[in-house]
Protein backbone atom coordinates (compact mmCIF):
# COMPACT_ATOMS: atom_id res chain seq x y z
CA UNK A 1 0.00 0.00 0.00
CA UNK A 2 1.35 3.34 -0.99
CA UNK A 3 0.46 6.44 0.91
CA UNK A 4 -0.66 9.43 -1.12
CA UNK A 5 1.65 12.33 -0.27
CA UNK A 6 -0.68 15.02 -1.59
CA UNK A 7 -3.57 14.62 0.76
CA UNK A 8 -6.21 17.35 0.68
CA UNK A 9 -4.78 18.85 3.85
CA UNK A 10 -1.22 19.02 2.42
CA UNK A 11 -2.49 20.38 -0.89
CA UNK A 12 -4.25 23.18 0.94
CA UNK A 13 -1.16 23.99 3.04
CA UNK A 14 1.04 23.96 -0.09
CA UNK A 15 -1.27 26.35 -1.94
CA UNK A 16 -1.42 28.71 1.04
CA UNK A 17 2.39 28.66 1.30
CA UNK A 18 2.82 29.37 -2.41
CA UNK A 19 0.26 32.18 -2.25
CA UNK A 20 2.09 33.69 0.74
CA UNK A 21 5.46 33.53 -1.01
CA UNK A 22 3.97 35.09 -4.15
CA UNK A 23 2.36 37.88 -2.10
CA UNK A 24 5.64 38.64 -0.32
CA UNK A 25 7.55 38.71 -3.65
CA UNK A 26 4.91 40.97 -5.20
CA UNK A 27 5.08 43.31 -2.21
CA UNK A 28 8.89 43.42 -2.43
CA UNK A 29 8.81 44.23 -6.14
CA UNK A 30 6.32 47.07 -5.62
CA UNK A 31 8.46 48.31 -2.74
CA UNK A 32 11.56 48.23 -4.97
CA UNK A 33 9.65 50.20 -7.65
CA UNK A 34 8.71 52.92 -5.17
CA UNK A 35 12.21 52.93 -3.68
CA UNK A 36 14.03 53.16 -7.03
CA UNK A 37 11.89 55.92 -8.57
CA UNK A 38 13.41 58.83 -6.61
CA UNK A 39 16.92 57.38 -6.98
CA UNK A 40 16.60 57.10 -10.75
CA UNK A 41 15.03 60.59 -10.94
CA UNK A 42 18.08 62.04 -9.15
CA UNK A 43 20.43 60.08 -11.42
CA UNK A 44 18.71 61.41 -14.56
CA UNK A 45 18.87 65.00 -13.33
CA UNK A 46 22.51 64.77 -12.30
CA UNK A 47 23.47 63.00 -15.56
CA UNK A 48 21.98 65.82 -17.66
CA UNK A 49 23.62 68.47 -15.48
CA UNK A 50 27.01 66.74 -15.58
CA UNK A 51 26.79 65.76 -19.26
CA UNK A 52 26.08 69.33 -20.33
CA UNK A 53 28.74 70.76 -17.99
CA UNK A 54 26.07 72.59 -16.01
CA UNK A 55 24.52 74.32 -19.01
CA UNK A 56 21.24 72.35 -18.98
CA UNK A 57 18.99 70.89 -16.37
CA UNK A 58 15.98 68.63 -16.75
CA UNK A 59 12.79 68.74 -14.74
CA UNK A 60 9.79 66.45 -14.76
CA UNK A 61 6.70 66.13 -12.64
CA UNK A 62 6.52 62.37 -12.28
CA UNK A 63 8.56 59.24 -12.93
CA UNK A 64 6.63 56.00 -13.20
CA UNK A 65 8.88 52.96 -13.04
CA UNK A 66 7.89 49.35 -13.69
CA UNK A 67 10.75 46.90 -13.29
CA UNK A 68 8.46 43.99 -14.26
CA UNK A 69 8.18 45.18 -17.85
CA UNK A 70 11.33 47.34 -18.03
CA UNK A 71 9.32 50.51 -18.61
CA UNK A 72 9.88 54.04 -17.35
CA UNK A 73 7.60 57.00 -18.06
CA UNK A 74 8.57 60.63 -17.43
CA UNK A 75 5.70 63.12 -17.42
CA UNK A 76 5.85 66.88 -18.15
CA UNK A 77 9.54 66.85 -19.07
CA UNK A 78 11.37 70.15 -19.58
CA UNK A 79 14.96 70.78 -20.68
CA UNK A 80 16.01 74.17 -19.39
CA UNK A 81 19.17 76.08 -20.32
CA UNK A 82 21.01 78.06 -17.67
CA UNK A 83 20.85 81.58 -19.11
CA UNK A 84 23.29 82.94 -16.54
CA UNK A 85 26.04 81.04 -18.37
CA UNK A 86 25.76 83.07 -21.55
CA UNK A 87 29.52 82.93 -22.06
CA UNK A 88 29.46 79.12 -22.29
CA UNK A 89 27.51 78.78 -25.54
CA UNK A 90 26.36 80.96 -28.39
CA UNK A 91 23.22 78.90 -28.88
CA UNK A 92 20.87 77.15 -26.49
CA UNK A 93 18.26 74.51 -26.89
CA UNK A 94 15.22 74.25 -24.72
CA UNK A 95 12.47 71.75 -24.99
CA UNK A 96 9.53 70.10 -23.39
CA UNK A 97 7.44 67.00 -23.85
CA UNK A 98 4.20 65.84 -22.36
CA UNK A 99 5.59 62.36 -21.83
CA UNK A 100 8.74 60.36 -22.54
CA UNK A 101 8.31 56.62 -22.39
CA UNK A 102 11.23 54.17 -22.37
CA UNK A 103 10.38 50.51 -22.90
CA UNK A 104 12.42 47.37 -23.18
CA UNK A 105 15.05 48.38 -20.62
CA UNK A 106 16.13 45.52 -18.40
CA UNK A 107 17.38 46.80 -15.03
CA UNK A 108 18.88 43.46 -13.96
CA UNK A 109 21.00 43.36 -17.11
CA UNK A 110 22.30 46.81 -16.20
CA UNK A 111 22.95 45.98 -12.55
CA UNK A 112 24.73 42.68 -13.17
CA UNK A 113 26.46 43.26 -16.53
CA UNK A 114 26.59 47.10 -16.74
CA UNK A 115 24.91 46.92 -20.13
CA UNK A 116 21.80 48.96 -20.90
CA UNK A 117 19.75 48.03 -23.93
CA UNK A 118 16.59 50.01 -24.63
CA UNK A 119 13.88 48.73 -26.92
CA UNK A 120 11.98 51.92 -27.72
CA UNK A 121 11.77 55.58 -26.71
CA UNK A 122 8.48 57.36 -27.36
CA UNK A 123 8.16 61.14 -27.02
CA UNK A 124 4.64 62.56 -26.83
CA UNK A 125 3.99 66.20 -27.85
CA UNK A 126 7.60 67.37 -28.16
CA UNK A 127 8.46 71.04 -28.46
CA UNK A 128 12.06 72.09 -29.14
CA UNK A 129 13.31 75.64 -29.52
CA UNK A 130 16.71 77.04 -30.39
CA UNK A 131 17.99 80.38 -29.19
CA UNK A 132 20.94 81.79 -31.14
CA UNK A 133 22.72 84.64 -29.45
CA UNK A 134 24.03 87.45 -31.58
CA UNK A 135 27.71 86.91 -32.19
CA UNK A 136 29.95 89.78 -31.07
CA UNK A 137 31.46 91.96 -33.75
CA UNK A 138 34.75 90.54 -34.97
CA UNK A 139 37.72 92.70 -34.14
CA UNK A 140 39.75 94.06 -37.05
CA UNK A 141 42.97 92.13 -37.25
CA UNK A 142 46.24 93.96 -37.20
CA UNK A 143 47.64 93.94 -40.75
CA UNK A 144 51.26 94.31 -39.63
CA UNK A 145 53.74 91.50 -39.96
CA UNK A 146 55.36 89.93 -36.92
CA UNK A 147 58.61 91.76 -37.68
CA UNK A 148 56.82 95.10 -37.83
CA UNK A 149 55.11 94.47 -34.50
CA UNK A 150 58.26 93.34 -32.74
CA UNK A 151 60.72 95.76 -34.38
CA UNK A 152 60.11 98.52 -31.85
CA UNK A 153 60.97 96.37 -28.84
CA UNK A 154 63.73 94.17 -30.25
CA UNK A 155 66.97 95.38 -31.86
Amino acid sequence: MTANFWTPRRRKAGLITLAGIAAVLLFLLFFINSLLSPIIARKIKSAVLKGSDGLYQVTFSKLELNIFTGKAVLEDVKLIADTSRSHAASQWYSGSAKEISVTGAHPFEFWFHKKLEIGQITITSPLVSLVVLKAPQAKVKNEQTIYQRLSGSIR
